[in-house]
């Protein structure tokens, strides 16, 4: 790890360095085999994923309404819609 501020020298940066296991050094006669690679999470390509599905969902839908084979349950609507605000 590899702080970068003006506050963050000697000790404080030695422990960052010591908890994450990583330093800015290499031993003498010794390459890094690979650079330092960190990853928070992996959100983005879930959220991508789910972007992409709900838009294809929104286009089955508004085909559907468009071509006239979307129905939707009236008593059913209206009964959600009251639950809803007699919970609120």
């Amino acid at each position: 790890m590899k702080i970068n501020h003006t506050l963050a020298s000697g000790t404080l940066a030695k422990t960052l360095e010591a908890a994450s296991g990583t330093s800015n050094r290499t031993s003498p006669g010794v390459a890094k085999s690979h650079p330092d690679h960190l990853q928070l999470s992996n959100l983005s390509s879930h959220l991508s994923a789910d972007v992409a599905h709900r838009s294809s969902a929104m286009v089955d839908l508004s085909a559907a309404v468009s071509g006239g084979s979307y129905h939707v349950d009236a008593e059913q609507v209206s009964r959600k819609l009251i639950e809803e605000h007699l919970a609120a």
